[in-house]
């Protein structure tokens, strides 16, 4: 087993005094991160996905498993940033949550299925185009 990864603010009070922006967001505890694994979506549907990191290691070895995948595409089906993003979810602390949505130009595909995910988003670049 890995070394877990594990990243702190010693003084949350201290850094949320130099943000001057009108939006909310959240600060938690940290918590060991188990394992954490891409999705890519095409319009709502999940089109592949791969584990990316284990206890803080890089790790393509282990499939994704189903808890996660229902997750994500519960998730894309009720909310999307693009028509083709990618959304990555962790296990931690005994659930499975939202990591980050990423934009898809921008993101390594890991140990998914390359030629389904291409494929799809091919195919949705050519009906755009008709």
């Amino acid at each position: 087993m890995g070394k877990p990864v594990r990243t702190a603010v010693k003084r949350p009070r201290k850094l949320l005094s130099k943000f001057q922006c009108h939006q909310l967001f959240q600060v938690a505890s940290p918590v060991d991160i188990e394992a954490e694994w891409r999705f890519f979506v095409v319009e709502r549907e999940i089109v592949g996905c791969s584990e990316y990191r284990r206890w803080g290691r890089f790790s393509t070895q282990v499939s994704v498993p189903h808890a996660a995948i229902e997750l994500a595409a519960e998730l894309a089906s009720r909310w999307s940033p693009a028509k083709i993003y990618c959304i990555d979810l962790a296990a931690a602390a005994g659930r499975i949550g939202v990591v980050e949505a990423n934009c898809f130009n921008a993101s390594r595909m890991y140990a998914a299925v390359i030629p389904r995910v291409l494929g799809a988003v091919n195919a949705y670049v050519v009906e755009q185009a008709e």
